[in-house]
């Protein structure tokens, strides 16, 4: 589990990786910015990607 230091944005909005789509929060947390979607009464982040 992570603090969140400040959210510095909230706007409706569709995450493409995760195929979800509701609010958007953008977050800074340890210092870098992150999303995190609040879909219904569920809330979710996107997984990272392997390149390569």
């Amino acid at each position: 589990m992570y603090e969140i230091d400040r959210v510095l944005d909230v706007r409706p909005a569709a995450s493409l990786k995760a195929g979800g789509a509701g609010i958007r929060y953008t977050c800074r947390i340890q210092g870098r910015e992150k999303y995190l979607w609040r879909e219904q009464d569920r809330w979710f982040v996107e997984s990272k990607q392997n390149a390569g």
